[in-house]
């Protein structure tokens, strides 16, 4: 019978979160995996995002977007991309399910790069671990007077290769996971890999493996972009670009935030109303036991 106020006390608990109306919100469990990739296919189920996305993790928050920035290392001044068929895209870069893709055109083209964004959808500060890998591919392609050449082409330029922490209380990008990381090209001249599928696979490319732990604060947002060290070429002919690949990318929950916080107004009236009802209930409790003893 000893246990009977502690009934009485979760049936109450429970009464007053539905009377009260307060919603019990989808918890992100321990081990939880945000993968940009996996997020994006169950998005487009639903239809085409908006400028920039932002596209939803698999408990229906916004956690991912697609911009575009102006000025290496100017990180704080970026813009959504607009959506065009099966990516975010405009005549500057792209930002697809998986990848993101820079030009090594001169000019403007060099001034603006795009960039994929992870932004904390879950209301506490959380631990995470960042891991998986980015994979760096060089390809490109010839303008043959008519059309684009069925082969591709890995074009011979360094890169640089970024991954920050955004601060949105300060305003700022306040860490670097990788800062400016210079990226050799894994070769010694142009590459002519081949065509389709199997010419991809043979282009030039390369991998970095991350095992990152990291607290982040709800907003706050990690980002990661890459751009050619110098601009290759000012011959729209000579198409060369980066592809930086996330699909590998997991940002994993390491530390899960409280599974349900009650609304101030539901703690005043569980304060007002509980006392009352433990009173009740020990009373019960104590003529019951009165009744076992005669």
């Amino acid at each position: 019978m000893r246990s009977t106020p502690n009934i009485y006390s979760k049936l109450l608990l429970a009464s007053l979160l539905l009377s009260t109306g307060t919603a019990i919100a989808i918890p992100y469990e321990d081990g939880f995996v945000w993968n940009r990739f996996a997020d994006y296919k169950a998005e487009m189920a639903a239809g085409s995002p908006p400028p920039g996305g932002p596209l939803s993790d698999q408990n229906g928050n916004q956690a991912w977007s697609a911009e575009l920035y102006e000025g290496w290392g100017n990180w704080d001044n970026s813009s959504p991309l607009p959506w065009q068929g099966k990516r975010w895209s405009n005549m500057y870069g792209n930002v697809s399910k998986w990848d993101q893709n820079n030009a090594f055109l001169s000019g403007k083209f060099f001034r603006k790069t795009p960039l994929a964004r992870w932004t904390n959808p879950v209301n506490e500060t959380i631990d995470i671990n960042i891991g998986g890998a980015l994979n760096l591919f060089w390809l490109g392609r010839d303008w043959t007077g008519s059309n684009w050449s069925s082969y591709l082409v890995s074009g011979a330029q360094d890169v640089w290769l970024t991954m920050g922490y955004y601060d949105a209380s300060e305003g700022s990008t306040t860490e670097y996971f990788i800062d400016s990381q210079l990226m050799n090209y894994p070769g010694s001249g142009e590459v002519r890999c081949g065509t389709g599928y199997g010419g991809w696979a043979n282009c030039l490319r390369a991998t970095v493996d991350l095992d990152i732990d990291v607290t982040v604060d709800a907003g706050d947002s990690i980002f990661w972009t890459s751009r050619a060290v110098s601009p290759y070429t000012n011959d729209w002919r000579v198409n060369r670009w980066l592809t930086l690949n996330d699909r590998k990318l997991n940002f994993t929950l390491q530390k899960p935030p409280p599974a349900l916080i009650p609304e101030p107004s539901t703690l005043l009236l569980l304060g007002l109303t509980l006392p009352a009802f433990l009173w009740f209930s020990t009373k019960t409790g104590n003529r019951t036991r009165k009744r076992l003893l005669r």
